[in-house]
């Protein structure tokens, strides 16, 4: 038997449905909701005693929601039974409609939202009679930006200024005017008069950013809607009087701003006007700020809708005519307005993220964007620089929250766009599913024009007190024999998931492994001012080796070409791509923290160790004197007169071995023996040589490395040409 029971107290009815609300009973529940849907703002509907929801009662409530809602009241269900509340958490519901746990908690929640509701009233003035609707404390602030900076559209929210689109990380000011920003849609008017005004429209606030020079905002909403009721038209001068009696007084310090909507059918519009002589400091040089914008056609306000959804329904691209400098027409036809008055002003530093750099850093305006962006849950970073790479640079931030806790450390990553989102995706796809013990993780990435930046956790396995050292001091200080257990560590254990499971799969060798493709398209055009070589002679002498050879950087504009289509079958893994010794860094007991996976993907297997020889070979060769110079351009000599990949190259070093070449020589077999691992069936040292070019011919374009190691990487990649043609 279903029942449904009805309560009156207080000016609220409650419904109590007692038994299964089924399709057959559902028709009840629309007869008794029929009846009380005209008369009433708040229904309360009692579950308590109902443990069956059919998607008949779901449309039911659905339906009741909409027609509570637009009349500004709403439907409330209390006392959900799990069975019922499940129903409704599988539709999706929960978050749509209002439940409370029980019914005492909803009448208290209606009786507060009867509070807020919106007071209205009538005014006379001018011959005209207007509704103004009090919309209460709306938690409007206002505040003025001083310094020149990169804003983003979310920051400001309303407001106007001096300033343009930030389109480019290169501020040149060139199209410096008036904007006027309204949610998502920013308005431009250039002093310049021979640049025509714009407008740009963002998918949402978070997506758009501006230059600016000053600027006075407003974030919140309305304080004031007022309507005009007759007669259908009005002068402007009756507006603006009337607005300002209503705002209070005609010198009233808290009007800010106010937006009028025109239904004029041959040309609507939306204009804001800014009030701005009362600012402090004086920072404008006028008192009035606006535009206005003239639209295709102007989309009455739904109700209780608030300015900013208004506003971002009529400004869209295909809507908007024209941006003009405020001219509010003469007569209004059935206009719509909003008032914004605050009371004093907000510094816009006590809002957004502090950004501070040390050790003398400077970071330019679109790197604080980013970082402001990419830490949006901070009060205030430090940022410390890490290391700045050829194409990307890395810094450590501390942060903290609005109370001052520190935060847990992290990595900020600021590159191209294409690298950190190629670098968030591999991470995702290639390091966590796969590598052992690396908490590297990236917490989120953030875009700006053409430039990218990416937040990496980076606490230690130990916690924050673990302290990091890159592989690089290890490298430089550690003992050849605990090198070696280090290195067999990393790349036997750690990382073995990678190099140690190789699938067979067809690659074209040249065209994986030409650098022009990746960091370096120019690389033949910085080899002939680097060397003074040109890229289309066969062979060259270079200053200070004085041997004729092949010249490499020939072989990669003429050779690579006509071998880009070459295929052979391989044994592939995920390689790192760019596994260099500020990659890896380690803790005190060791744990492998791995990053920078932008090139990151399945390639040759023997990829990444072929790229740890040439640093160790090329980058940290001993070339400090004429004599090791000479001793190093003989031992490369003959250590690159190889073609087998599990034998080991020979060593001739005149006189007694320094620790340094001992070291790199060392490091290179180990590089050797990991390959020779992972291709049990050929043995060729083709793909490995093609490989170690890779990042042999780059080393021309670093400019942290001395014209000598320059020269030396061209002569040991000529070396590694000459086998390769000798190979074919």
């Amino acid at each position: 038997m279903f029942n449904i029971s009805t309560s009156s107290t207080e000016s609220l009815v409650t419904l109590v449905p007692e038994g299964r609300l089924d399709t057959i009973n559902s028709k009840i529940l629309e007869s008794t909701l029929a009846s009380l849907l005209d008369s009433e703002d708040y229904i309360i509907i009692n579950f308590s005693r109902c443990t069956y929801l059919a998607s008949s009662g779901i449309r039911l409530l659905i339906l009741a929601t909409k027609s509570l809602t637009s009349k500004g009241g709403g439907l409330f269900l209390s006392d959900l039974s799990p069975e019922v509340y499940m129903v409704l958490e599988m539709a999706g519901l929960i978050s749509v409609l209002q439940i409370a746990k029980s019914e005492d908690v909803a009448r208290k929640r209606i009786a507060l939202m009867r509070e807020d509701k919106i007071k209205s009233h009538e005014l006379q003035f001018g011959g005209a009679t207007y509704l103004v609707e009090c919309l209460g404390d709306t938690g409007l602030r206002s505040s003025m930006w001083y310094d020149p900076d990169i804003v983003g559209y979310d920051e400001l929210l309303i407001a106007s200024g001096v300033g343009s689109p930030a389109e480019s990380t290169d501020d040149t000011k060139d199209d410096r005017g008036i904007f006027v920003l309204i949610g998502n849609c920013c308005g431009f008017i250039p002093f310049n008069t021979t640049i025509p005004a714009d407008f740009r429209v963002v998918s949402e606030p978070s997506k758009g950013a501006l230059y600016i020079d000053r600027a006075f905002s407003l974030k919140g909403e309305a304080t004031c809607r007022v309507r005009l009721i007759s007669p259908e038209n009005v002068a402007m001068t009756n507006i603006k009087e009337a607005l300002m009696h209503i705002a209070g007084k005609a010198s009233s310090d808290s009007l800010r701003a106010v937006a009028i909507a025109d239904f004029n059918a041959a040309a609507p519009s939306l204009t804001m006007i800014f009030k701005t002589e009362n600012a402090a400091n004086g920072i404008f040089p006028t008192t009035i700020y606006g535009a206005r914008f003239t639209l295709g056609n102007i989309y009455k306000p739904e109700n209780e809708e608030s300015f900013l959804s208004f506003a971002s329904r009529n400004l869209t691209i295909d809507n908007i005519v024209s941006v003009t400098p405020t001219d509010v027409a003469p007569v209004l036809n059935n206009p719509l307005m909003w008032i914004f008055c605050s009371d004093g002003w907000v510094s816009p530093d006590n809002e957004r993220v502090k950004v501070e750099c040390t050790q003398g850093l400077e970071m330019q305006p679109y790197k604080r964007y980013l970082s402001r962006k990419l830490y949006d849950d901070s009060a205030r970073i430090v940022v410390k620089m890490l290391h700045g790479g050829y194409s990307a640079e890395t810094f450590q931030v501390d942060s903290y929250d609005r109370e001052g806790r520190k935060m847990r450390p992290t990595v900020l990553k600021i590159a191209g766009r294409d690298i950190i989102s190629r670098e968030a995706e591999r991470c995702t796809n290639y390091s966590l599913p796969y590598i052992m013990n690396n908490s590297a993780m990236v917490l989120g990435t953030v875009n700006f024009c053409d430039k990218g930046a990416l937040r990496y956790n980076f606490v230690g396995i130990g916690g924050e007190g673990t302290k990091l050292e890159w592989l690089t001091h290890y490298f430089n200080t550690m003992p050849i024999e605990q090198l070696e257990i280090l290195f067999d560590k990393i790349f036997l254990k750690i990382l073995n998931p990678w190099y140690g499971q190789p699938v067979k799969k067809e690659i074209q060798q040249y065209k994986d492994h030409d650098p022009r493709l990746t960091f370096f398209p120019n690389l033949c055009e910085v080899a002939e001012k680097e060397l003074e070589i040109s890229a289309d002679d066969k062979y060259v002498v270079l200053d200070g080796i004085d041997i004729e050879q092949i010249n490499p950087y020939w072989f990669l504009k003429h050779e690579y070409k006509r071998r880009e289509e070459r295929t052979v079958d391989y044994n592939v893994s995920v390689c790192h791509g760019d596994l260099n010794m500020q990659n890896i860094l380690l803790d005190k007991d060791m744990n492998v923290y791995l990053i920078d996976f932008s090139e990151t993907r399945p390639r040759a297997v023997v990829s990444d160790f072929a790229r740890l020889e040439a640093i160790f070979m090329v980058e940290s060769a001993l070339m400090d004197t004429p004599k090791n110079i000479k001793k190093t351009i003989d031992m490369v000599s003959v250590f690159y007169d190889h073609n087998l990949i599990d034998k080991k190259p020979s060593f001739i070093w005149k006189g007694d071995v320094p620790g340094i070449v001992r070291r790199n020589v060392s490091l290179s077999y180990k590089m050797r023996e990991y390959a020779d691992r992972s291709l049990p069936e050929s043995k060729s040292i083709v793909l490995y040589y093609i490989a170690m070019l890779e990042w042999t011919l780059p080393i021309v374009c670093y400019g942290s490395v001395d014209i000598m190691h320059k020269r030396l990487s061209a002569f040991i990649a000529g070396k590694l040409c000459e086998k390769l043609l000798e190979q074919d």
